[in-house]
């Protein structure tokens, strides 16, 4: 499929920009990571290697403020603005200790009415720890740009109040993107999945 745009919602220090940018070299890359520390490591990477690379030092949900992240010190890629389960914590030891941070907040819909060029054809991935159904809701409008969404679903109860599969397929039909599969799933020692990275896409005639 041909992409306009690439959001890159939770963004961290750019795992997946990296990965995405050769695939996709005429499309805009736009970042999306509130924490100082990926960010920066971001914008260096950017800077020597992908200069058309917009990162945006915001997190994206279903409102405009601020809020507090819980970052996680020794592991900033599992960093939430929801608590932390026990279950995560045995899984993942690394997400213990946590400190909370200032941030500012935004929605998907707001951040693209200010944007001066059109999205166009929209890939969308989400990563945001447990609040994926919290950044569709403030993105409806936006989500009819979406051509495919990539996003992390936890199955194991990793954080508080977390979306579930059930409501995030929900919102993603609600905008004309059907469950296409999984990229990955992760596993416990015992089998049973701990989250899966889905697609969603959007059916053409």
């Amino acid at each position: 499929r041909h992409f306009d745009s690439i959001l890159d919602v939770g963004a961290n220090d750019g795992g997946f920009a990296k990965w995405i940018a050769p695939l996709v070299p005429g499309a805009a890359l736009h970042c999306f990571e509130p924490l100082p520390a990926p960010v920066e490591s971001l914008r260096k990477w950017a800077a020597r290697h992908h200069k058309a690379l917009s990162v945006h030092e915001i997190a994206l949900s279903d409102f405009e403020g601020e809020a507090e992240i819980l970052e996680h010190v020794d592991h900033s890629t599992s960093s939430s603005l929801l608590p932390t389960t026990p279950e995560n914590i045995a899984l993942f030891p690394f997400t213990a200790r946590a400190a909370k941070r200032p941030i500012k907040v935004t929605t998907l819909d707001a951040w693209a009415a200010r944007q001066s060029a059109d999205l166009g054809r929209i890939l969308l991935k989400l990563d945001v720890q447990g609040l994926e159904d919290s950044v569709l809701r403030g993105g409806t409008k936006t989500l009819l740009g979406v051509d495919a969404c990539l996003v992390e679903v936890s199955i194991a109860h990793l954080y508080q109040g977390q979306a579930t599969f059930v409501t995030l397929v929900n919102l993603l039909h609600a905008a004309g993107l059907g469950y296409y599969g999984n990229l990955e799933q992760i596993h416990d020692e015992r089998g049973t999945p701990i989250f899966v990275d889905c697609a969603f896409v959007r059916s053409r005639a």
